[in-house]
Formats: structure tokens, sequence, C-alpha cells
């Protein structure tokens, strides 16, 4: 996720791309548009997650914990 400059209420804004964990587990790696760019997601055996970056390798922060916490906290 990369905000923007607005701000809506109760809501994200900016550019958002969700992974599946199984799914990259199996293929390895996957090439996707993101907010403009192509970006790099592959799976990191070693710590069992999915790891995002820009195509010179630079990480691009994400939150694997999200898509858990956020339903829990806010329901529905």
């Amino acid at each position: 996720w990369e905000a923007d400059q607005q701000t809506p209420k109760n809501q994200f804004s900016g550019a958002s791309y969700q992974f599946v964990h199984d799914q990259l587990k199996k293929v390895g790696e996957k090439v996707v548009e993101f907010n403009g760019r192509p970006i790099r997601a592959r799976w990191d055996s070693q710590l069992q997650t999915v790891l995002v970056e820009e195509f010179d390798g630079t990480p691009i922060p994400s939150s694997t914990a999200f898509a858990f916490v956020y339903p829990a906290y806010f329901g529905k």
C-alpha cells in the first residue's frame, strides 16, 4: 500500500495490491503492475512470507498481518 494525499473517512486511500501467500508459495515469484510501475513479489521459504521489492531489489514495506487484524477489529 502506498498512500496518496487524499483523506477519506474510515478508509485507506492510495494504491494497494494483495498477494495470496498460498498462491505465491506455489509459483515462487510474480511481477505485477503497482501504482504505475512493475514490482516483484517473491516467496521467501526461510521466513515463510512474501517479500515485495522494486526491480532494483529495494524492499517495499508490506503488511501481511493487516488482512487478519482489520476484519477482527472492525468486523464486516
